[in-house]
């Protein structure tokens, strides 16, 4: 009998097995809190960080298919309207506009999340390391849904203003009311529907939709791809993560 204790001793320390603590909450035996917190907070930095980069420059919005901010569906009675009257020229400038307004505002979602990241606990970090859907599934996109949760409406207040001056600047307020104005005046004749000529509140909507579109990319990366993990902390704490 001592000799099977000493052996499944030995096993257990060369095989550590992920384990949980006095509430049933995973742990990691290769890592402490402190590594813990300190990996979600790297990862969500990094992640943030490098979409912000990424979108607030030409083209951020507008170069990419998947988060490109177009005319909202109840606009397309108006754009097959304005196009059978060769106003795509109009259609194709407002939709860059609005995307280069994008572009602009992108950077006011940094110091927003800095502060949603310093506020992490190590209860937080954990359920994020080891988020699980109904199915049992690891969720890859657990710290956005962190960040989504704890900034939206932060990242509204603080986007929507600078929408409003990008768009201006860049002119796209004066083509959407031109183009609208347009339509709206002769959708009652063919019994079309009027689109809401606000502008700000569409386009926020939608610049804040494709940063987290980017985040989520990024943190599926990291937790998927090793050469991702730019620092010794993030390549600690998903290593471990990694192990069977």
């Amino acid at each position: 009998m001592k000799k099977i204790l000493i052996l499944l001793s030995l096993l257990a320390f060369m095989f550590p097995l992920n384990s949980c603590d006095e509430n049933g909450n995973l742990i990691l035996p290769g890592l402490s809190e402190t590594e813990i917190i300190d990996g979600l907070k790297s990862a969500l930095r990094v992640g943030a960080d490098s979409s912000v980069t990424r979108l607030n420059k030409v083209n951020g919005f507008f170069g990419d298919q998947a988060i490109k901010i177009l005319l909202p569906p109840e606009a397309n009675e108006a754009v097959s309207f304005v196009n059978s009257f060769g106003g795509a020229p109009l259609l194709n400038e407002l939709i860059l506009k609005l995307n280069r307004g994008a572009e602009q505002a992108a950077v006011e979602a940094k110091p927003i999340f800095v502060n949603a990241i310093v506020g992490m606990n190590f209860s937080e970090a954990r359920n994020i390391l080891f988020a699980k859907d109904a199915a049992g599934n690891k969720v890859d996109s657990a710290a956005t849904n962190y960040l989504r949760r704890n900034t939206t409406d932060s990242l509204y207040m603080r986007f929507r203003p600078k929408i409003n001056s990008a768009l201006s600047n860049v002119g796209a307020d004066v083509a959407w009311s031109q183009f609208f104005t347009l339509w709206n005046n002769y959708a009652p004749l063919v019994g079309g529907q009027r689109v809401n000529p606000d502008l700000s509140d569409y386009a926020t909507r939608r610049a804040l939709s494709g940063l987290f579109v980017k985040i989520r990319d990024k943190e599926k990366d990291i937790r998927e791809n090793p050469a991702e993990r730019v620092n010794d902390i993030l390549k600690k704490v998903f290593g471990e993560l990694d192990k069977p």
